[in-house]
């Protein structure tokens, strides 16, 4: 009994941790949601290859979202219409490199690990961006909402037929 009321106070004290970083996250998103057109997103950010990709390490590495925060913008981002690979760069890239994460590790650890730590960090974005958009077939979750309709309404086809 006493590990279960240990566990359930740890579980309370991590959300209570984390509420308010995802609660910004979500804040910052809305603006995201509401002002940035969805024809813009998808022209720079949509599709595959490299350049959505490159774009997307850009747009998050200046940005001051956290690990928990990253997570509801990059999903907004990918529901407007950035492709996978540009979504995955941009989750990659703005936890590790905002520009308030930058400054304090130039404080503490100067001028040649933040560069360092810039440089690797921009360099992940684009690997692990990279390899999404060229891993990944279909890019657009519009086209995927689609295809899984169509495919609970062949269900019954497919029964039917087994």
């Amino acid at each position: 009994m006493t590990f279960l009321l240990h566990w359930l106070q740890e579980f309370w004290t991590t959300t209570a941790t984390m509420a308010p970083w995802l609660l910004a996250g979500f804040a910052f998103s809305i603006p995201l949601a509401m002002w940035m057109h969805p024809d813009w997103l998808r022209q720079h950010l949509g599709g595959r290859g490299l350049r959505p990709v490159g774009k997307a390490v850009l747009l998050g590495a200046p940005m001051p979202l956290c690990s928990c925060s990253v997570l509801p913008v990059t999903t907004t981002l990918y529901r407007q219409g950035a492709g996978k690979g540009a979504s995955i760069a941009f989750l990659l890239t703005t936890p590790q490199s905002g520009l308030d994460a930058i400054l304090a590790v130039w404080g503490v650890f100067g001028p040649l690990v933040s560069l360092t730590l810039l440089g690797v960090t921009l360099l992940s974005g684009l690997v692990g961006g990279a390899l999404v958009s060229w891993l990944d077939g279909d890019d657009d979750p519009r086209r995927q909402r689609s295809e899984a309709q169509a495919a609970r309404r062949r269900l019954p086809e497919a029964l039917e037929f087994a």
